[in-house]
């Protein structure tokens, strides 16, 4: 097996006009490795081609692209090889089918891309190998642009899978001397029929509501509560914790509540060190008790404004907003139409 090799400079000089092998559409697999490029900063780029030259594969006749995923700069390093350094397509072919068995009589699809200048462009060599004959069948040359839409990038995939695809062209051999050659028949051809207009309806405008002030005050509103309930619950805690207090339990054990019905009466009339203690607790637990019920109170009022404000948006401004359509051609091997988007 002769191994097949080809550089970037020398792409046109190692037959990129034509090759021997046409490409015979018989229902054969097809391997296409991620696009190769030397800059890691184009790998965006590379990226968006393999997708469109995938997409292009799957759609052509007669071919079974596969699902495994093969890295080409894995397989160049493999095979010893490099954009400076000729890479041995028939060594990365054999590779290929080690991986993906079911590519033994099909074809392996090798792109490199490399910039061209200082501008946008780039140029992208594409290399059909076939496994059966174990030769490059076809090798073309094309260019990219670093900024395209997905639809016209897909659109010169297709382009490109079918100049791979197509059969070498015809040599045309000169008639003998003193025989002019055959005219060819004259051929009749009809005019294309009048295409019928086409009406698209346009929906109405609709009504959009700017939710955006709302949701920030309902969110502002249901954080103020969240913080009263927190502080309500601390507060509580602090009242809690002067009941288990061992000096104003012990004030309390002595209360006669036959003369004070209530204990911080009691300790309000008592000049005593441990009446005067026992007061001040009471007026703490009365200030605690006033704090922790307006924060219940008020975390449940502004819970129910936040939730207001985000769910129904009160006050919201609105504006119309008109529908938009789009109409995008669809190019393939085997269709072609155009795809109309109304968003509305």
């Amino acid at each position: 097996m002769n191994n097949v090799r080809f550089t970037m400079a020398g792409a046109l000089a190692y037959g990129f006009l034509s090759f021997s092998q046409p490409v015979v559409a018989q229902d054969r697999g097809v391997s296409i490795p991620d696009v190769f490029t030397p800059n890691p900063a184009d790998a965006f780029v590379a990226t968006e081609v393999t997708t469109a030259l995938r997409t292009a594969a799957s759609m052509a006749p007669d071919w079974r692209p596969s699902t495994a995923d093969l890295p080409l700069a894995e397989l160049m390093r493999a095979c010893g090889g490099s954009l400076e350094v000729d890479p041995d397509v028939a060594c990365m072919s054999r590779m290929v089918v080690t991986r993906d068995p079911s590519m033994a009589g099909g074809f392996v699809l090798f792109a490199f891309m490399d910039r061209v200048g200082e501008d946008n462009g780039f140029r992208l060599i594409l290399v059909l190998y076939d496994m059966r004959s174990s030769s490059i069948s076809r090798q073309i040359e094309a260019t990219v642009e670093r900024i395209m839409a997905p639809a016209a990038r897909n659109r010169l995939a297709a382009g490109w899978i079918r100049d791979l695809m197509a059969p070498p062209a015809a040599v045309v051999v000169d008639p003998p001397p003193g025989r002019e050659p055959d005219p060819p028949p004259a051929r009749e051809v009809e005019p294309d029929p009048e295409p019928e207009p086409v009406t698209v309806p346009v929906p109405e405008p609709r009504r959009v509501t700017d939710t955006t002030a709302t949701d920030t005050i309902g969110w502002i509103l249901v954080g103020t509560a969240a913080a009263s309930a927190i502080t309500a619950a601390i507060t509580g805690g602090l009242l809690l914790s002067l009941n288990e207090d061992v000096r104003y339990n012990d004030y309390r054990g002595t209360w006669d509540a036959t003369r004070f019905p209530d204990i911080c009466d009691a300790a309000a009339m008592d000049s005593s060190a441990d009446g005067r203690y026992a007061l001040d607790v009471c007026e703490q637990g009365q200030t605690l008790e006033i704090v922790t019920h307006v924060m219940w109170a008020a975390s449940g009022v502004l819970a129910v404004a936040g939730m207001v404000f985000i769910i129904w948006h009160p006050g919201a401004p609105t504006h119309e907003v008109a529908p938009t359509a789009r109409l995008t051609p669809i190019l393939g091997p085997t269709q072609a139409g155009l795809d109309l988007t109304v968003e509305f």
